[in-house]
């Protein structure tokens, strides 16, 4: 459950002809401490954002930048296939690209 102190990373969102694509930052955040579920039509990205700090002990003297847990929710106008999502980390970017689905209905004669 998130929490009043979580953090929801910045997140751009958008679509072409093709696919759905969502990016997030995450400065210092390694693929191992993504994970991404697709249920329905919804998209959630969570994972944890720690410290990375000389060996040693250290205080600190300023503390500003996040660190733990944090969450982020898409909610798409389609249900997804799974198989087609693809997740790349680069720069600091998590990218996420949904395939569109097309769908082609049949008609059938018939007398109904």
């Amino acid at each position: 459950m998130v929490g009043r102190w979580s953090y929801a990373p910045p997140m751009d969102v958008y679509e072409t002809e093709k696919e759905v694509i969502v990016e997030i930052e995450l400065p210092e955040v390694g693929p191992e401490d993504v994970r991404i579920i697709s249920e329905g039509r919804r998209i959630t990205v969570e994972g944890n954002k720690g410290y990375r700090v000389e060996s040693g002990k250290v205080r600190f003297l300023r503390l500003e930048r996040y660190s733990g847990f944090f969450r982020r929710v898409v909610e798409l106008p389609f249900t997804p296939d799974k198989d087609g999502i693809k997740a790349s980390m680069g720069h600091g970017v998590l990218r996420i690209r949904i395939p569109k689905q097309a769908q082609t209905i049949k008609v059938e004669e018939g007398n109904e």
